[in-house]
């Protein structure tokens, strides 16, 4: 089974019992305002209208308006571009705990969806798990195009547990700039081929 089909199914059924697939060490009343942060509001868009200055935070809600609007195949395949970059991200990360965001973006793209919704988005995964199939190659073919991700995942990093500290009884977060600090320099090219081909599984 694909990851990302497991990713869907594994979210889907959080979303459906209500629950969270997402770890609790970050405390709920202590969230960045970074955390998760959208920085441009995209709609229900094609996966060639996708640009690499777009994070999965981004892309997270351009997956929802198409499962709303009963897209589903455009759907995931913007979902599997997030994931991909999703992972890229988390291996960018200084402070691992930061790399939870991802499993707390994918609950939160799933859960205002019906059941009939849901049931869409899981039959798309089902056809899209076809390593041979079409439509997989052909949206790998369009990730490999995009390139690796061109921002700097600030929306991550101030999802960690270091993206705060305690002064006294008050609790200060780090700005932006301080919040780079925590994203590592990497060997683009090598962790974009394990991203997409190593992980996902994407043809060479």
């Amino acid at each position: 089974m694909s990851r990302v089909r497991i990713i869907i199914l594994t979210t889907l059924l959080a979303a459906s019992l209500g629950t969270s697939a997402v770890s609790q060490t970050q405390a709920t009343n202590l969230e960045h305002p970074e955390n998760l942060k959208v920085t441009h509001r995209l709609g229900c868009i094609a996966l060639e209208k996708v640009r690499n200055s777009y994070t999965p935070a981004d892309i997270s809600r351009a997956v929802t308006k198409c499962a709303e609007r009963g897209k589903f195949e455009q759907a995931i395949q913007l979902f599997f571009v997030y994931s991909v970059y999703g992972y890229y991200d988390q291996e960018r990360m200084v402070d691992t705990s930061a790399g939870n965001a991802i499993g707390a973006l994918n609950l939160k793209t799933f859960r205002t969806l019906s059941a009939g919704q849901r049931e869409g988005m899981a039959h798309a995964a089902q056809e899209f798990q076809d390593a041979s199939g079409a439509l997989f190659k052909g949206t790998c073919d369009l990730v490999e195009k995009l390139g690796p991700p061109s921002y700097e995942p600030i929306y991550m990093a101030a999802h960690g547990l270091k993206s705060f500290k305690i002064v006294g009884e008050k609790v200060e977060y780090l700005t932006p700039s301080e919040l780079s600090e925590l994203v590592k320099d990497v060997d683009a090219e090598r962790l974009w081929n394990e991203s997409l081909h190593e992980v996902n599984n994407c043809p060479r």
